[in-house]
């Protein structure tokens, strides 16, 4: 009688995975992992300066918009503890995604989910700072909140066509 097909051999640390899914989900979780390190990684300079990015924002939605005049974010230091809490969060959801997905594998059990949930979570919060940022600024939300009366108003697309 043959070992059960996923039980350790003597002197391994981790059980050899001798199914193809678990192979290709492993190999899939990792390939999504390399890219939530790389995306973190390459956010870094973005959330470090966060005034600027946002400022880059208001800039292109203002080329974009006719009639917009708000270019620049006024806030550096609220800029600033937006930029430094959304790195925080994604390196630790980063961690504990690395780590729940590694104690998976490990089990032998799917874990191509756990990167995808991480890179939701990641998502949705720093959505809702950088969110939060731009609403502290009074004068960008009158002005959106003028243009779009203009906009309703006029009849006028509220996308900018693309040529």
């Amino acid at each position: 009688m043959s070992a059960p097909q996923n039980t350790p051999t003597p002197g391994s640390r981790t059980p050899i995975v001798r199914d193809p899914a678990l192979r290709m989900d492993r190999f899939v979780t990792w390939v999504f992992i390399g890219f939530a390190v790389i995306t973190v990684m390459s956010s870094i300079s973005q959330y470090t300066n966060m005034e600027q990015y946002l400022s880059e924002f208001y800039q292109q939605f203002a080329a974009l918009q006719p009639g917009f005049t708000v270019a620049r974010y006024p806030d550096a230091d609220l800029a600033r503890v937006i930029g430094l809490s959304v790195m925080t969060i994604d390196a630790a959801l980063l961690g504990f995604t690395v780590w729940w997905s590694v104690t998976r594998m490990n089990a032998n059990r799917r874990a191509v989910w756990v990167p995808v949930v991480g890179w939701l979570l990641s998502t949705v919060t720093s959505t809702i700072l950088v969110a939060y940022a731009i609403s502290q600024d009074q004068a960008f939300v009158t002005e959106l909140t003028m243009w779009m009366q203009r906009v309703s108003e006029s009849g006028l697309p509220t996308i900018a066509p693309a040529n």
